[in-house]
């Protein structure tokens, strides 16, 4: 199993200029915004106030995790810890950070290649459209300290795998956690610690099986674990839901500007 964390993430500064700005993106596997092979992990900071980033939809199914601060998806009020889940192609947005920021991770099975604006580009976008929720997940702060380990179903599953899970770890404690019907499951650390291969991974670490596990041991370090699990779907002939499709259309990241304006 491949682990990373914020602290040994490379860290890319941009100033986006317009009504962005300042912005910060860690990354955990892959690259933001490039089209590397694999599976894609960042997480990004909106740093300013009133930051904005366009309504607009990838051609790849994703989650992202608020982590950081505060703000709002499109009408959606998100704070630590919200979940959203997109299909390709579902638009959202536009993401507003509040006073204090906000930071959010992005989970794919593969890059995106591209961002699309909208309004203006929504003929691209395939009938029917795909499914877009938020999950908030409670009491994730503080990881148990004695009794056994808890899984709850946050979201899910829903008949093609698509799956939200929290488990919580008190110390010491391990748990043997299936992969999933797609074979693409991704871990995020929320709260205390995760021991791995000898290592000490903190909060916001993230976690990805090896290809070919059926499932993912993780143990709790010496002050417990809470540990996010997302599933991703099985891949379909819904458009965008295979990661080994679609990363060949394009040799840059696309920005597809509105032509509406």
């Amino acid at each position: 199993m491949r682990a990373n964390t914020l602290q040994a993430a490379p860290t890319v500064e941009r100033d986006n200029g317009d009504a962005i700005g300042r912005a910060l993106v860690h990354d955990f596997f892959g690259r933001g915004h490039q089209l590397d092979a694999g599976p894609q992990v960042y997480l990004g900071q909106q740093l300013d106030e009133g930051s904005t980033i366009y309504a607009h939809f990838h051609d790849v199914d994703q989650f992202q995790v608020i982590v950081l601060g505060s703000g709002r998806f499109g009408r959606v009020p998100v704070q630590p810890i919200t979940i959203q889940y997109a299909d390709a192609f579902a638009p959202y947005g536009p993401i507003v950070a509040a006073q204090d920021g906000l930071g959010f991770f992005v989970f794919r099975r593969r890059a995106a290649t591209g961002g699309w604006k909208m309004p203006g580009n929504a003929r691209l976008i395939p009938r029917p459209m795909g499914r877009r929720f938020f999950v908030n997940v409670n009491d994730w702060q503080t990881p148990p300290q004695e009794g056994g380990i808890c899984k709850e179903h946050l979201w899910g599953p829903a008949a093609d795998g698509l799956a939200i899970e929290l488990f919580r770890l008190p110390p010491d404690a391990t748990a043997a956690i299936p992969v999933g019907a797609a074979g693409d499951l991704h871990l995020m650390i929320c709260s205390g610690s995760l021991q791995h291969d000898g290592a000490h991974l903190p909060e916001l670490s993230v976690l990805l099986p090896d290809e070919g596990d059926d499932k993912a041991t993780i143990t709790a370090g010496g002050d417990g674990a809470v540990v996010l699990a997302l599933k991703f779907p099985v891949p379909s002939d819904r458009p965008g839901s295979d990661p080994a499709k679609g990363i060949g259309d394009h040799d840059s990241y696309v920005r597809a500007i509105d032509p509406t304006g």
